[in-house]
């Protein structure tokens, strides 16, 4: 090609100019990717992709610490009812039935139209309180319950419950004086019945 090259040095330094110039434009046409129809793709600005890039990363970051902390806060919140029905557990199992045994008798009395109406409220013994009635026991036979009869020792057993319990129950109930035996060990006989049943509901 330099064969057919004009002899003039300037016309020669013209066209050898033309041809390094479109040897550079046909190269950067080469490497320019295309669309299907064969026309040149617009690229974008290599800053705008890092942009774009960057701001991704900055919002998958910002996603992570959203999930963290809400993974955070849930397992606080579970730990907080645990710790919640752990207490109201122990404190259950401290303080025992909050509710009373209460219960209304009518009794019929010899010689009289009018019954005796009696209304009992006892509350549940705790430990401090079996000791009570215990103690109450030794005092009441002078320690010598083991040489009654079981009656006996039932009656006993009912007014010193009675006796450490009652929340409200006339005095005359575990009165020395009072005849009708039958009514302290009725009262009793109930509210160990209702005792066993609250006592066996905890162990479930």
């Amino acid at each position: 090609m330099q064969d057919n090259l004009p002899n003039d040095p300037r016309a020669r330094k013209e066209l050898e100019r033309f041809m390094q110039k479109s040897q550079v434009q046909n190269e950067s046409e080469a490497d320019t990717p295309t669309t299907p129809v064969g026309q040149p793709a617009q690229q974008a600005p290599a800053g705008n992709s890092a942009n774009e890039v960057q701001e991704l990363k900055q919002m998958v970051q910002n996603l992570s610490k959203q999930v963290q902390k809400y993974q955070k806060n849930e397992q606080q919140e579970a730990d907080f009812k645990h710790n919640v029905e752990s207490e109201k557990a122990v404190q259950d199992i401290i303080n025992g039935n909050p509710e009373n045994f209460v219960e209304d008798y009518t009794f019929n009395v010899s010689g009289s139209d009018d019954p005796v109406k009696l209304h009992v409220e006892m509350r549940a013994l705790t430990a401090a309180d079996i000791r009570r009635v215990e103690n109450l026991k030794v005092e009441m036979t002078s320690g010598r319950s083991q040489y009654y009869d079981a009656e006996f020792k039932e009656l006993v057993e009912a007014i010193a419950t009675i006796e450490v319990t009652k929340e409200d129950v006339p005095d005359w109930v575990t009165s020395d004086n009072l005849y009708r035996t039958d009514i302290p060990i009725m009262i009793y006989e109930d509210y160990t019945a209702w005792w066993n049943s609250f006592r066996n509901s905890r162990r479930r």
